[in-house]
């Protein structure tokens, strides 16, 4: 049962109002620029026709993780309100002044300017707070469910996954992207406590939550970002379908691989050189080679091995990096679901 009766009457989101069979757009203000102008969330809200939930969409946590974006322009796009159940609530940039910096955080906060270590945000806290405030309370807090998209930005690229609470409500979320997205990597729980991202947030609230993370670099062309886009699109649209919100008969894995993610970290500081081997998704057992490092002598000074048993989810792409930085994400298995 939806906490929200929509679709039937207008759906507003502070003075966004669409009424049944519509859609809306604008902005949520969060704060004033020295020269008056505003600071604001961009909202687009598509309503049915016919009572259903509420699922909101957000991209652009991170100002350089671009997939997302695009992702929720086409989603947009492609609704029809008129044949819609429910309400559609996306947000293209949660986070418009990392995007204007084309950075990871807010160029405005000097200190705590990763939005998503910052969720629920404060009202009287920092810009970066506050944004995550309203979205909690204004607007991702006014749906049934939630996904955030997420990439690898310039310098990591990741296997597609959901990111999952410990919640079943979350779990079940992640399952209904689709065939195609059988890992499921499970935040939170006694080992690996997580707090201060809008998943974990939102979970909290009741809310039904997941984060997508797919794509990031060296996937910048316009082909190959488009698959990743479209990739991130379906599995959306297959959740709309699963909860009812379109026509259409969703897909699922035929079981996922639960992970818990371990960062696999350089001793030393070196020019990265993958082995040949290494593919996103692979197994690897632990002490096998993932990469060596190299000094600019082209001498090996490093090779980093495998601490666990598990699966190689993301690979850094810089080619330099000091020491201590992670360099490959690894997914430790920890449950198998049907």
């Amino acid at each position: 049962m939806s906490k929200m009766t929509t679709g039937m009457a207008p759906f507003s989101i502070v003075d966004i109002r669409a009424e049944p069979g519509t859609r809306a757009s604008g902005y949520v203000p969060v704060a004033t620029r020295i020269d008056g102008s505003t600071i604001g969330i961009p909202v687009i809200v598509v309503n049915g026709t016919e009572p259903g939930p509420v699922l909101s969409v957000d991209a652009s946590c991170h100002g350089d993780e671009h997939e997302g974006t695009l992702a929720v322009l086409r989603l947009a796009q492609r609704l029809d309100p008129s044949r819609l159940r429910g309400t559609f609530i996306g947000v293209m940039a949660l986070n418009v002044p990392a995007v204007e910096a084309m950075q990871r955080g807010n160029p405005f906060d000097h200190w705590n300017s990763d939005l998503n270590r910052l969720f629920p945000g404060a009202l009287d806290g920092n810009l970066t707070q506050r944004i995550a405030h309203v979205h909690v309370n204004d607007i991702a807090g006014k749906a049934d469910f939630s996904i955030s998209l997420h990439s690898g930005a310039s310098y990591v690229y990741w296997s597609p996954q959901g990111v999952c609470g410990q919640n079943q409500a979350s779990v079940e979320l992640a399952q209904a992207l689709g065939e195609e997205w059988n890992v499921l990597w499970q935040q939170g729980g006694e080992r690996a406590p997580l707090t201060g991202n809008c998943t974990s947030a939102l979970n909290a609230r009741g809310v039904a939550a997941i984060t997508i993370e797919v794509g990031g670099a060296a996937e910048r062309l316009p082909g190959p970002f488009d698959k990743n886009v479209d990739y991130i699109v379906n599995g959306i649209i297959n959740v709309m379908r699963t909860y009812g919100m379109l026509e259409g008969q969703p897909t699922r894995a035929r079981s996922w691989t639960l992970v818990r993610q371990r960062a696999v970290r350089s001793g030393k500081a070196g020019m990265i050189v993958p082995e040949p081997n290494l593919t996103l998704r692979s197994f690897v057992e632990q002490g096998t080679p993932l990469l060596r490092l190299y000094n600019l002598l082209g001498q090996e000074v490093e090779v980093v091995t495998a601490p666990i048993d598990g699966l190689v989810m993301g690979i850094r792409t810089y080619q330099y990096y000091p020491p201590g930085w992670p360099l490959v994400w690894m997914g430790e298995i920890v449950g198998q679901l049907p």
